[in-house]
């Protein structure tokens, strides 16, 4: 007498796969939700600040750092453009810029000419003050310095101009 062997139900394999499917379903799902609230907390997590360092996802997405289109060198720091974006090292100064005109270390901190605007950098390098045209900052702005006796001089559209201590102070 031959042993039969016990039949097994003929959906059996289906039903192993339908498990399967349904967790790398759940798994999915999960990952959809957690990197939807990360988005959504974009500000409060600073993912704004960080950058994408990972060659293959760069690649995935076709990703190019943007040029350095300026860059220029003051009080051992260097001011750089990036994509419209001012950097100080690396961090950020100003998200949008003008065209970066020049800087000069000015009693401890740093100026910074970029468009038609100065802009007061502390030593640590946060913002301290954005001053326009308002403020006496000479249309057309195209570079700023120092004079032999460490004033402020800007380059303006109509010529140079010495800043006094009022205007920086």
């Amino acid at each position: 007498m031959t042993r039969r062997r016990p039949r097994r139900p003929p959906l059996r394999s289906l039903y192993v796969w339908h498990r399967w499917l349904g967790l790398a379903a759940a798994a999915l799902t999960l990952v959809l939700a957690l990197t939807g609230i990360a988005l959504n907390h974009t500000e409060t997590l600073r993912l704004d600040e960080r950058h994408v360092r990972n060659p293959l996802v760069l690649a995935i997405y076709g990703i190019e750092a943007p040029p350095v289109s300026a860059a220029c060198a003051a009080g051992g720091r260097w001011v750089l453009q990036v994509g419209g974006r001012l950097y100080l090292g690396a961090r950020e100064l100003a998200r949008r810029a003008g065209p970066l005109r020049g800087a000069v270390p000015w009693e401890g901190m740093l100026l910074v000419a970029a468009g038609g605007e100065l802009l007061l950098v502390t030593p640590e390098g946060r913002l301290a003050e954005r001053m326009g045209g308002e403020a006496g900052v000479p249309a057309g702005l195209r570079r700023v310095g120092r004079t032999a006796d460490g004033r402020i001089v800007a380059l303006g559209a109509h010529g140079a101009y010495l800043a006094d201590r009022e205007l920086l102070a």
